[in-house]
């Protein structure tokens, strides 16, 4: 879907990084023998960022600007839906964080790096559901809902 409303085209396109990202872990996690190589540890820091961000900006900017906007407009099932996500993943998110960064640090040993794949399956399995959802319902939704200022303040307390 295209979106006009730059609010909307801004988490169009992170939820794009982060598919191509998880499509990458995936990949790399569901084989029999994961490399352990440079390849693998820079796709995990690149997680590790996307995680951290998430939690402190991609999914508090919903809680905290487009779900209480939502919940106003009587779209509540939405927003508990997505809450409920946000938390899982987060909790996700925290467990898997130490991991990444043993793997980094070269001393995760084998039952390690079987749980570091275990968990980021997971996490890529519940992000990229999460982010279907909010593709072709939050931000249709937005897209209609949203005029010129509301979108231009959303925005910018977006990139504040």
């Amino acid at each position: 879907m295209s979106f006009t409303r730059h609010t909307c085209r801004a988490l169009h396109e992170e939820h794009r990084a982060q598919l191509e990202t998880l499509a990458k872990l995936e990949q790399a996690f569901s084989r029999r023998n994961v490399d352990r190589g440079e390849p693998t540890l820079a796709l995990l820091r690149t997680l590790r960022v996307q995680i951290t961000h998430d939690a402190e900006r991609h999914f508090a900017f919903e809680e905290e600007q487009l779900f209480p906007w939502l919940s106003a407009a009587g779209d509540i099932g939405i927003v508990t839906m997505l809450s409920d996500e946000h938390a899982t993943l987060r909790s996700l998110g925290a467990e898997l964080t130490p991991r990444i960064e043993q793997a980094g640090a070269g001393s995760l040993d084998d039952p390690g790096w079987t749980e570091l794949g275990q968990l980021a399956l997971e996490l890529a399995e519940l992000q990229v559901l999460h982010i279907q959802k909010e593709e072709m319902a939050l931000l249709p939704m937005l897209e209609d809902a949203l005029d010129e200022d509301s979108d231009r303040e959303l925005i910018a307390a977006y990139l504040d």
